[in-house]
């Protein structure tokens, strides 16, 4: 948890440097991506294969475009990230194997960096990420502190109304904790 140079730089790169726009289709095996292939191939639009084939509920209804995302993005997996920056606009990917699918990849467009100085935002880049980090921090103490009170309280009759009580409020703790990721 410490913040260093090298992670003040990789936020700004990841705040500020080149985004871009994909389209992709998220298949379950060969034979559906060798069917969206021949789709494309004859002339159908990449947006109406995806809306049609992909198996990626989020991005099948927009023709499967993204959000625009950085080189530097995080819940990206690498391979697709290379792959993505490879294209040029409008170019397609071969079938890229990502975390149990395969993804056909189309560059939408290339978003320029924004023209900001690095040591104009340094001082922002280390608040927020000294935040980020704070609230993670606070996120497992808390939930550290749980896991102890609940290992060490304990009712001598487990049907009695104080030990339901507390089973139920310890039930929604752990929601609340567990449900702000």
């Amino acid at each position: 948890g410490e913040i260093t140079e090298d992670r003040l730089q990789e936020s700004f790169k990841a705040i500020y440097g080149e985004t871009i726009v994909v389209r992709h289709i998220q298949l379950q095996n060969m034979e559906e991506v060798t069917e969206a292939k021949r789709r494309i191939a004859s002339g159908e639009s990449f947006e109406q294969v995806a809306k049609e084939m992909s198996r990626n509920t989020q991005t099948a209804p927009l023709g499967g475009e993204m959000p625009p995302f950085s080189r530097y993005a995080t819940g990206y997996p690498d391979e697709f990230k290379d792959v993505a920056f490879a294209l040029k606009p409008g170019e397609i990917s071969d079938p890229v194997h990502v975390e149990g699918f395969y993804q056909l990849i189309q560059l939408v467009k290339r978003i320029p960096p924004k023209v900001v100085k690095y040591e104009d935002v340094k001082a922002s880049l280390r608040a927020d990420l000294t935040e980020r980090l704070m609230e993670a921090r606070l996120k497992t103490m808390r939930q550290q502190m749980v896991d102890r009170i609940s290992a060490t309280i304990q009712f001598p009759d487990k049907n009695s109304v104080l030990a339901k009580a507390y089973e139920q409020k310890k039930t929604e703790s752990e929601q609340e904790v567990h449900g702000q990721d």
